[in-house]
């Protein structure tokens, strides 16, 4: 069941929502978190990717270990 809350429903209508955490949105299948720097382990890692559970220090980068994993699948198959 989804939350229904008011950043919940935001979230759904926009893509894009606040989190205690920073500021979280959709981007390319994956939902990211920019972090707040009070938040954040080191001020280099800004954004959090809820698909891998880790943090990187731009989009260019989690696009990367995206890139990766799916050429890995591929290998496998």
């Amino acid at each position: 069941m989804q939350r229904q809350d008011f950043w919940s429903k935001f979230f759904r209508f926009f893509g894009f929502g606040y989190d205690p955490y920073g500021i979280y949105f959709k981007y390319r299948g994956d939902e990211i978190i920019w972090l707040k720097p009070s938040k954040r382990v080191t001020k280099e890692k800004k954004f959090l990717s809820i698909g891998f559970g880790a943090s990187y220090s731009s989009l260019k980068a989690i696009d990367e270990e995206w890139n990766e994993y799916w050429k890995s699948l591929g290998e496998i198959a």
